[in-house]
This record gives C-alpha cells, structure tokens and sequence, in this order.
C-alpha cells in the first residue's frame, strides 16, 4: 500500500508545468564561421577555442566537445548569455 501511495504522489507531480518568461535560449542566430582561435598554451581535455562568426558574434566551444565547427560554413547558433545551447550546419 505504502509502494502505490507513493507512486501516485510521483505520477501526480509529472503533470505540473513551469511558465517561463524567455525562452531557455534567447540568442538565436545563421551566420558562417569567419575564423576559429585554437587555445595558447598547454591543451587539456577541456580546452576551448573561440569561434568568430561574419555576424561578429563570439563563442567558446570545447575543442573536444560534441560539435565539429569548420570555417566557411554556416550554422543555426542558439546560445544564453554567450553560452552555447546548440549549434548545427545548415
């Protein structure tokens, strides 16, 4: 009995919604990539090169991160306050 209260607790709390303002990735934007700037120094797992795009917006991405960026080409750029959401090649 213990087992079903507490499922139908959890199942209850699954329906509720969250109103948000803005949405989660406010800056959206398709420019191509103009340059990439590879880190000075030692390179680590978790180090980032900057990304300039022709519409003179910058972006730090994880070398090693799950998105190949490549200059000359364009992306569909979602970012929050200068962090990256998601980025894909148009």
């Amino acid at each position: 009995m213990k087992w079903c209260l507490l499922g139908m607790m959890f199942s209850s709390l699954s329906w509720g919604t969250v109103t948000v303002e803005q949405p989660n990735c406010p800056d959206e934007f398709v420019s191509s990539v103009k340059e990439i700037v590879e880190p000075v120094g030692s390179i680590s797992l978790f180090s980032k090169e900057k990304v300039i795009f022709d519409n003179n917006k910058t972006l730090d991405v994880l070398m090693n991160g799950p998105f190949e960026i490549e200059v000359g080409k364009e992306y569909r750029v979602q970012m929050r306050e200068g962090k990256l959401c998601w980025i894909e090649q148009i």
